[in-house]
């Protein structure tokens, strides 16, 4: 059973900005690797969400870490994830 993964307006934000900086700075196959190890997460969390550790910050937020791609999770209720925040560290080119 899929959980249905809801994307908050603060993380659309901060996909469009971290996109943007990849296009410009990086280059268009750097910034569609990132959106497909992005979407590679997004079903996995909605397949099983329980794999993602509770994060050491918040207990209810779940922290996905996975190449310099950082979710943050609020709670899984009705088969609804919210993902609240996408932050991305990437090294400066």
């Amino acid at each position: 059973m899929n959980f249905k993964v809801e994307i908050a307006a603060r993380a659309e934000r901060n996909l469009d900005e971290i996109i943007t900086y990849l296009t410009n700075e990086w280059s268009v196959k750097v910034k569609d690797r990132y959106l497909f190890i992005l979407t590679e997460k997004l079903n996995l969390i909605s397949q099983n969400p329980s794999l993602y550790p509770v994060s050491i910050k918040s207990e209810t937020f779940a922290d996905v870490l996975s190449l310099s791609i950082q979710l943050y999770i609020i709670g899984f209720k009705k088969q609804q994830i919210e993902i609240v925040t996408i932050v991305a560290e990437i090294p400066k080119n």
